[in-house]
């Protein structure tokens, strides 16, 4: 039986504590994105807020495995500056993940999941 985890990342001002990373990274090159119905890759956002504070659920219905698997999930700014991931364990993780950041409400970012596969996919959301 195969133990499942659900990460938490906690990040109270990435900007700040010099975490930021610049991703050279186009959408039309390297992110994909496809809202269908039984598309698995695409991250699935839910945010839940408390003023400036927002916990961001990402999660995907992805099958884990050693050699199928969501490795990362991460948050992007609008301008593709990454904020914070969640590297994930092929075979031990949920591919979900929790992140608590201190974002205005109406700020736009990108989810991003990606598949050792098929690659990047991403979801634009407002926090």
């Amino acid at each position: 039986m195969a133990a499942t985890a659900m990460v938490t990342a906690i990040s109270a001002n990435p900007l700040a504590a010099g975490q930021v990373k610049k991703e050279d990274v186009k959408i039309d090159g390297g992110w994909q994105y496809k809202e269908m119905e039984y598309e698995k890759h695409v991250p699935e956002v839910s945010v839940v807020r408390d003023g400036d504070a927002a916990a961001i659920t990402i999660q995907v219905k992805h099958p884990q495995g050693e050699f199928h698997h969501i490795s990362t999930f991460k948050i992007y700014s609008e301008d593709r500056i990454e904020i914070t991931r969640c590297d994930l364990n092929p075979t031990q993780s949920v591919p979900k993940a929790t992140f608590n950041l201190n974002v205005k409400p109406g700020t736009a970012l990108i989810a991003t999941s990606d598949c050792n596969i098929h690659g990047i996919w991403m979801k634009p959301f407002k926090a």
